[in-house]
């Protein structure tokens, strides 16, 4: 007797949320019993980001009895993703058998994860406007300095010329 569990992500989709630290991700996956043995057993969603961090609470799910040579497809959402640019959402496959059946031998876990790219529009664009916000300032504040330095220097030339007249007059 052997029992062997397998999973496949084939869709994942981020559905951002106005709140960028607040969005949903769901989870297409296959799990299929490649065994000769009835498993079922716990899933365990999740998704990670940079070096693995979690940035979400995982969503733990029972998987109900699968006969061998069987397919499953689940969809599952992960809500509080934030747009984090990278996201890796992953899907775990605790397998067990019924205690009443033939010892299968070892029981591995799967675990089988993709890669989202969640871009952060709305803060981008808030960078953006403030870059260009301040680049306006500062254009214009040298503008006006050197609209002031020509000032100074035209009512510094119009003070002499006045006081050259003054004394040769």
């Amino acid at each position: 007797d052997r029992s062997s569990a397998a999973s496949d992500v084939y869709k994942r989709q981020y559905t951002p949320s106005f709140n960028p630290f607040a969005g949903e991700t769901t989870i297409t996956y296959t799990v299929r019993n490649a065994g000769n043995v009835a498993l079922s057993g716990d899933l365990k969603s999740e998704v990670r980001g940079l070096f693995g961090i979690g940035l979400a609470s995982p969503v733990e799910e029972e998987l109900s009895e699968m006969l061998p040579g069987s397919t499953r497809t689940i969809t599952t959402t992960v809500s509080g993703v934030g747009q984090w640019l990278y996201l890796n959402p992953a899907v775990t496959v605790y397998p067990q058998v019924d205690e009443t059946a033939p010892n299968p031998g070892p029981l591995l876990s799967v675990t089988r994860d993709t890669v989202v790219f969640a871009v952060p529009w709305l803060l981008l664009g808030l960078i953006v406007l403030g870059l260009l916000i301040w680049g306006g300032i500062r254009f214009s504040r040298r503008r006006n300095d050197a609209r002031a330095k020509e000032w100074m220097e035209y009512a510094e030339a119009e003070a002499r010329r006045k006081a050259c007249l003054l004394y040769t007059s």
